[in-house]
C-alpha cells in the first residue's frame, strides 16, 4: 500500500516488459537525494498517489508465489519473461547458430 520511489540511474526492474512501472512508481536520478526529493514527494497530490497505489494492487500478484491454478503469480511472470526472451533471441538479426548448436556472432 505504498508507491515505490526508485533512486537509481541504471536499474533493470523485475518484469519491466510486463509492468508499466511509470504507473505504479516514481523513478528519479540518485543525484536528487536530499531536501528537493522530500519537497517533490510532498507536492504530489493525494489523488495521484491513490491512483498509483490502486494500479500497484492490480500487479502485486506478480510478486506472490501462488499455485499454478492462479492466473497471476511470480511463476507466471517469470514464464512470460522467459518466453519473451526466447522470442527476442530467435528473432534477433544478430543471432546465428551452427549445426552443432553453437551460438556465433555476425563475424563467425
Amino acid at each position: 500500500e505504498c508507491v515505490p520511489v526508485i533512486l537509481s540511474d541504471q536499474v533493470e526492474l523485475p518484469f519491466q516488459n510486463v509492468i508499466d512501472y511509470t504507473q505504479i512508481s516514481i523513478k528519479l536520478p540518485s543525484t536528487l537525494i536530499g531536501p528537493e526529493l522530500l519537497e517533490y514527494l510532498a507536492s504530489i497530490p493525494d489523488e495521484v498517489i491513490e491512483k498509483m497505489i490502486a494500479r500497484g494492487r492490480q500487479v502485486r500478484c506478480l510478486w506472490v508465489y501462488a499455485p499454478d491454478s492462479e492466473p497471476c503469480s511470480t511463476m507466471r511472470a517469470i514464464m512470460w519473461e522467459l518466453q519473451r526472451k526466447v522470442r527476442q533471441f530467435h528473432h534477433s538479426a544478430e543471432t546465428f547458430w551452427l549445426h552443432n548448436g553453437s551460438i556465433v556472432n555476425r563475424d563467425l
